[in-house]
């Protein structure tokens, strides 16, 4: 009996003392893949990227940009132009329609927002057409490689991360433009990156705040569901 007993313990002992070591070592892994995910690009980082992100964005999405060494410079802007079908009232929505600052002022009014989500899906879709896939590493590389083929390939990818932003910033203002009206029938983009008045400028007077702005063409609205 008396060594039925001990064996019990012992298996229990041993079953804690498996459990702490399960957690410490899965403790270790979470953390290294965090540094991974949010620490300095580096040619580890970019490797594991795809799998790094896959962990840390599965549940939600993470932005460290104000702990960064290099955080946001700049407030980014979505505006939609809409040309109505010949059935609508014509020039009903000729101006350039701001979809940003909406979705900024619904989502200041709640923490715990559905359009917190949508802010950041259009923030990120902005920023990756003025970036391309260019981390500060890979631009340091391209900036200062003596190698055509590899500084190539890598404008080459860039490009291709821009236009796939692009096709995506469409689909998102198509979705507006069918929640504004039910009758679009082509609709063009522009993007704003407004850079805000420095810290070292705040007595400046008339401070002119550096603006860049991209238009891009009239295209046919994307068959997606209205904006809710």
């Amino acid at each position: 009996m008396m060594k039925d007993n001990r064996e019990v313990k012992v298996k229990c002992l041993y079953g804690k003392f498996s459990l702490i070591v399960f957690l410490f070592v899965l403790l270790i892994v979470h953390y290294f893949v965090i540094v991974l995910d949010v620490g300095p690009s580096n040619p580890i980082s970019i490797k594991v990227n795809k799998y790094t992100s896959f962990y840390t964005k599965t549940i939600f999405a993470q932005n460290w940009h104000l702990f960064a060494p290099d955080p946001l410079i700049d407030n980014q802007k979505i505006y939609v132009q809409i040309k109505q079908k010949q059935s609508s009232k014509p020039g009903e929505f000729e101006d350039w329609i701001d979809i940003s600052t909406p979705l900024i002022k619904m989502n200041d009014k709640s923490v715990f927002t559905p359009y917190n989500r949508i802010l950041r899906y259009s923030d990120g879709l902005a920023g990756s057409f003025y970036s391309g896939s260019n981390t500060d590493l890979v631009t340091d590389v391209i900036e200062k490689t003596k190698d055509e083929s590899l500084k190539k390939n890598l404008l080459d990818k860039s490009e291709e991360s821009r236009t796939e932003a692009k096709t995506a910033i469409y689909r998102y203002a198509s979705s507006y433009a069918l929640y504004l009206t039910t009758d679009p029938e082509e609709i063009r983009v522009k993007l704003e990156a407004t850079r805000p008045q420095p810290f070292s400028e705040r007595n400046t007077k008339n401070y002119v705040k550096k603006t860049e702005s991209n238009t891009f063409e009239w295209k046919k609205v994307d068959k997606v569901l209205p904006f809710r």
